[in-house]
């Protein structure tokens, strides 16, 4: 009997993106920091929901938060993300199987109303990825 297990979206999506963001950025998976401002800058990867595409792809939902300084800097590193997540499936030495990336929104400021003085802008991608599939 085959079964089918998804994968952990947030945490292959973290790993591909330290290798392709500056040393600088901080890339993790819910929750924030409590100390955020001192980690700036932020990407906070966040898995939304997706879709069974097949018996070997899934489509994942991610929404990307980009915490930094200011709103230039947030903007400029939300950009960076997405062209980032762009080049998933041709990147060198990447974790994750990724088969098509496909951004929904692109970045747009989204003021965080737990953190009202640390810029964060918002972007929605959607990933294809080989399924887990345990024979």
């Amino acid at each position: 009997m085959v079964t089918w297990q998804p994968i952990d979206v947030e945490d292959l999506l973290r790993n591909d993106l330290l290798r392709m963001l500056p040393d600088d950025v901080h890339v993790a998976a819910p929750p924030l920091p409590r100390a955020l401002a001192g980690t700036l800058p932020y990407v906070l990867l966040t898995r939304v929901g997706g879709s069974r595409v097949n018996i070997v792809m899934d489509a994942h939902r991610v929404s990307i938060d980009v915490y930094s300084t200011s709103w230039s800097a947030a903007t400029s590193l939300a950009d960076m993300v997405g062209g980032a997540v762009a080049q998933l499936s041709n990147a060198p030495q990447r974790v994750g199987d990724w088969r098509g990336s496909n951004i929904i929104t692109l970045p747009y400021a989204n003021p965080d109303p737990d953190h009202p003085t640390i810029p964060r802008m918002t972007l929605l991608v959607e990933l294809m990825h080989r399924s887990n599939v345990i024979p």
